[in-house]
């Protein structure tokens, strides 16, 4: 009968040590709970919006790249447009941008319609073909508007001594909603003996060239997506050798 109790002693002990441990064996580890949350909660910071003063310098840079697409993305697509003279008078009522008339029949901006916003980049792109490299400078009003002069810097064919219309700009979340435009009445801002001088040159110098596809006339340069990188190309090349400089 002892030898059976300690039998069962005996197994007792063992079970009790397979499931509890003991002082001289190593002590069990349980694996890591798997984490049901990110270890940190950190949010990324939201993108910042752009101030009136850094939509103007994107616009100049634009019409200097010819990037006609990034001048379209200063816009919202609801955005508005009016054009006032600097007595008062309203030559065009404001209005969605979008119904401008264009003057031209270039799609500018690629979306199979020629409508306000290609009136929009056709003045950009007149102000880019001529050499502009700075079109606008602006003042900040307050946080969501901007006070444009025009200023033409780098045209190669501006008479310095003719004021430039002025802008006011609403930007909202980053993007222009208003465009209002101040006529200056004024006579041509551009120097026809240089802008003739500059077509003499260019068919003088360059035989291979169209002069019928560069020119609208001797005194005036044809505006399109295909001439406007041609004739910056060429305006430096004339201004080299002609020793002429915008203002």
């Amino acid at each position: 009968m002892l030898a059976g109790a300690a039998a069962v002693i005996a197994a007792i002990v063992f079970v009790a040590l397979v499931f509890t441990g003991n002082d001289d064996g190593p002590d069990v580890i349980e694996p890591a709970p798997t984490p049901t949350t990110p270890a940190s909660s950190t949010t990324l910071p939201e993108a910042a919006v752009l101030s009136p003063l850094e939509v103007a310098d994107l616009y100049n840079d634009a019409i200097a790249a010819g990037d006609w697409t990034a001048l379209r993305a200063l816009y919202a697509d609801t955005a508005e447009f009016e054009v006032n003279s600097e007595t008062g008078e309203t030559f065009v009522e404001r209005g969605p941008l979008v119904d401008v008339v264009p003057q031209t029949p270039y799609d500018w901006d690629g979306d199979g319609l020629v409508d306000g916003w290609d009136a929009l980049i056709d003045d950009a792109a007149r102000a880019a073909a001529h050499g502009t490299t700075t079109f606008v400078s602006c003042s900040q009003l307050d946080a969501g508007t901007a006070v444009c002069q025009e200023v033409w810097q780098g045209h190669a064919f501006a008479r310095p001594d003719i004021p430039h219309n002025t802008w006011t700009l609403t930007i909202d979340d980053g993007v222009i909603t208003t465009h209002v435009l101040e006529v200056v009445r004024r006579d041509n801002p551009v120097d026809t003996d240089l802008t003739s001088q500059y077509n003499l040159w260019v068919s003088d110098n360059n035989p291979e060239l169209s002069i019928v596809e560069l020119f609208d006339d001797i005194i005036t340069l044809a505006i399109s997506p295909d001439t406007v990188p041609v004739h910056r190309e060429l305006i430096v090349e004339w201004q080299a050798q002609s020793g002429t400089s915008g203002p």
